[in-house]
């Protein structure tokens, strides 16, 4: 597999505990961009995250900030195919990255336009693949319901559009997140932090051992 990483020369100040001022905890102050995402690939669960980037929005690069706070394996953007040059197999990288507060330099990152082929391998690999949506037809469970396997995979669907027929019917299970007020419905960003919360909370093992 292709991850998309991002070139990145550090400022001196970075370089420095004293003075580096990133959003990183504490023990990787002062260490090179490089080395701390090469460091961390021994340090996440076998997760992985998936969303719809037909609209390129603010809140994917929110979700990404918090899939590398929860130490998930791979962060996959499924695109648009690039009319300009429709052969590439990553489409439409265009990605609102502001709201990673830098995280996407470190994130494993995947682009691609083809999901089927994409939950092919996840399942060839042994994952269970959950849509994330509240249709009620498709009878979903509820995230503390729901049995989350370590190896999990999580899809989210576009901010008003969610997901297609055609992609639901192609995962394993729907799953919710409980709700009892006015909104019909959370925003990817803060919809993915919860579920994110609660693989965590069933995987406590999994966390553990990375230490």
């Amino acid at each position: 597999m292709t991850y998309h990483v991002t070139a990145v020369v550090d400022k001196p100040e970075y370089l420095n505990p004293e003075t580096d001022t990133r959003n990183v905890a504490d023990e990787f102050k002062g260490m090179g961009t490089e080395i701390i995402r090469m460091s961390m690939q021994t340090r996440r669960v076998p997760a992985v995250n998936v969303a719809m980037n037909l609209t390129h929005d603010f809140n994917k690069a929110s979700v990404l900030r918090s899939h590398e706070a929860h130490a998930f394996k791979e962060f996959v953007l499924v695109n648009k195919v690039n009319e300009q040059d429709p052969t590439n197999p990553a489409g439409v990288k265009k990605f609102n990255k502001r709201g990673t507060v830098g995280m996407n330099v470190y994130a494993n990152l995947r682009h691609t336009t083809d999901w089927a082929g994409l939950f092919a391998e996840y399942r060839d690999e042994g994952y269970t693949i959950f849509a994330v949506d509240n249709i009620e037809s498709y009878k979903p469970k509820s995230i503390d319901e729901a049995v989350m396997p370590v190896k999990s995979v999580f899809v989210y669907g576009e901010e008003g559009l969610g997901l297609s027929n055609e992609i639901i019917e192609a995962c394993d299970e729907m799953i919710y997140i409980p709700q009892f007020g006015i909104p019909r419905s959370l925003n990817i960003a803060q919809a993915a932090s919860i579920v994110m919360y609660e693989y965590a909370r069933q995987n406590k093992e999994a966390y553990q051992a990375l230490y």
